[in-house]
């Protein structure tokens, strides 16, 4: 490893998991700290464990990164806190992450796509019912509001429950299961950070009361509370197996949980079928994907259209251009291209993912460019050793003014002017490379036809 980009960071950098954590620290940090460096990358020496760590704001390198698959591969390591009710496409490498994808791939088709526009225009049009009559509409907290709408669209488009803004649910296993979702969000923080003994094990998921031994202690009740609420989602979970088993699954049903459920009961040649734990886990992290990545998009994209009251004239104006006065159709979606913009401009400021983790595998080399204030067209030849875990920053990249212009502005027409950089290493709200996010066309259709 290059001695010249090892660095240790000035403490207000410094996050201890779980139980220092820096507010907005990448936010915070920009660009800048690569440009007081004069490199788009450093390298942090840390003891536990023994190793080293490689922050990369390079948009070309990161494209070589994440295209060498072999080369740099995602530490699974880093990700078993979230194989909580079983292993899942995100925690998973290699043979596993290619069955997890390849049995949810479908969920993706035009098909569903289309069936995930229809159910965002659907709640927004409840909305608005339920909007009619009066004057002011008043939000202590944006982001509740949009997370419970993308969970709405997601019960409908991910599970097959087509649930109404009013909340008469169709069945008690439709109510628990959002009442499980929405709760298991705000303890979420809680089943990172603890021991997987305070919650019992995988085949003991009922285990309260161990996490109550340590809910007696200076934690307080929160892992007792934590660990209750992970088991009603257990049980939901379950329930809403057994019971699409029980009906039968159709031919035509496509939606994510068929398609899993599928994957768990029908032979695929020689591929062995998912377990019930794996189908139980890929569900819930496309679950809390699916629910956090639009609902606090949506949050963001509010707040900045309302922050920009010629740029919300602006969109509306696009959208009464192509729709006029008739309802949005999945047909629709490719024409709005001022609303692919602003949902693009709103991820590139505020990206779901700060940091994308890659893990070094053998010895192998990345081009580093030269950056500040002096900076030229200059790299630099970069040494990476087996076991080095690499950052790659996405917010650094986002707010890198050599990359975009004016990086703090929020500018849709950037997205107008050249459309390819939402699909290029400069624009990571969706990762980059193989590994890129499989719900990206999910996401962009809900919000389209949220924002709509």
């Amino acid at each position: 490893m290059d001695k010249s980009l090892t660095w240790f960071p000035p403490f207000k950098t410094l996050s201890i998991p779980g139980v220092l954590i820096v507010k907005h620290q990448f936010y915070a940090d920009d660009h800048s700290v690569y440009d007081k460096l004069g490199t788009d990358a450093y390298v942090v020496l840390h003891m536990i464990p023994l190793g080293a760590r490689m922050f990369v704001a390079d948009a070309n390198a990161i494209k070589d990164i994440t295209t060498a698959r072999t080369t740099f591969t995602k530490p699974v390591i880093q990700y078993e806190t979230l194989d909580i009710f079983g292993n899942n496409m995100l925690s998973s490498e290699g043979h596993a992450w290619t069955r997890y994808r390849k049995a949810s791939i479908s969920s993706f088709s035009e098909r569903n796509l289309q069936c995930v526009c229809e159910s965002s225009v659907r709640i927004m049009q409840e909305i608005f019912t339920t909007w009619s009559g009066r004057s002011e509409i008043r939000m202590s907290d944006t982001k509740d509001w949009t997370l419970k709408i993308a969970l709405h669209v997601l019960s409908a488009a991910g599970f097959g429950m087509a649930t109404t803004w009013d909340e008469t649910l169709d069945s008690d296993v439709d109510r628990s299961f959002q009442v499980a979702v929405t709760e298991t969000l705000e303890q979420f923080l809680w089943r990172l950070i603890l021991p997987k003994w305070a919650f019992g094990t995988k085949a003991d998921r009922d285990a309260v009361a161990i996490a109550g031994l340590v809910g007696n202690g200076w934690l307080g009740k929160k892992p007792q509370k934590a660990a209750l609420v992970f088991s009603n989602l257990d049980r939901c979970l379950r329930q809403m197996i057994d019971g699409r088993q029980a009906a039968g699954i159709g031919e035509n049903e496509r939606d994510l949980m068929s398609n899993l459920i599928r994957a768990n009961t029908e032979e695929d040649g020689d591929e062995v079928p998912l377990s019930l734990r794996e189908v139980m886990g890929n569900m819930f992290v496309f679950l809390m994907a699916g629910h956090e990545t639009v609902g606090h998009t949506l949050a963001f994209m509010f707040g900045l259209l309302a922050l920009d009251p010629e740029e919300q004239d602006r969109l509306y104006e696009h959208i009464k251009s192509v729709l006029g006065d008739r309802d949005l159709t999945y047909h629709d979606i490719h024409s709005l291209s001022r609303v692919f913009a602003v949902v693009n401009e709103t991820l590139r400021l505020y990206p779901p993912l700060f940091i994308i983790l890659k893990e070094c595998t053998t010895d192998a080399t990345v081009n580093i460019r030269m950056t500040g204030p002096k900076a030229t067209e200059e790299t630099k030849t970069v040494a990476v050793v087996p076991g080095t875990w690499i950052s790659i920053n996405t917010t650094a990249v986002s707010y890198d003014p050599r990359v975009w212009k004016d990086p703090w502005a929020f500018n849709p027409d950037r997205f107008l002017e050249d459309p390819s950089r939402a699909r290029d290493t400069t624009f990571l709200a969706f990762s980059a490379g193989p590994r890129s996010c499989i719900g990206r066309r999910y996401t962009c259709s809900e919000i389209k036809g949220l924002i709509e």
